[in-house]
């Protein structure tokens, strides 16, 4: 099993941190024990999760995302927010090497799946974008 890594930008550089490290990212990391999830900026990531309580939900979010999206290459996570409506949520960067075909018809059967198995008060929170190698 690879070790995961989360990459952080530090002064226009890229430097290695431990999943483990990171405890709101630590669990979903164990989810992609081949591939490498990625952050733009771990402490914002893993603090929002912690503010808004929903390191379960983004479990979920990426337990579908490895169970439908095919040739899965990396997860990136991204904190974003609008201030113009004071709306903050996680993307989630799906980089697959399927045919976009296949990423379509897995997108939506995550939706599917992610409406039916998740409540919708949490659902905003997490955001699903993805594209192909």
């Amino acid at each position: 099993m690879t070790d995961l890594h989360v990459d952080r930008r530090k002064e226009g550089r890229m430097t290695r941190v431990d999943c483990k490290e990171i405890p709101a990212i630590a669990a979903v990391s164990a989810l992609l024990p081949e591939q490498v999830l990625t952050t733009n900026d771990s402490t914002q990531v893993s603090d929002f999760i912690r503010r808004k309580d929903f390191a379960p939900l983004l479990h979920k979010a990426v337990t579908l995302v490895c169970e439908l999206f095919p040739k899965l290459r990396a997860v990136i996570l991204e904190a974003s927010s609008d201030p113009e409506e004071s709306a903050e949520w996680v993307v989630l960067r799906v980089t697959s090497a399927a045919p976009r075909a296949e990423l379509t018809a897995a997108y939506r059967h995550y939706i599917q799946r992610w409406v039916r198995e998740t409540p919708p008060e949490k659902r905003h929170l997490i955001r699903l974008s993805y594209t192909s190698e």
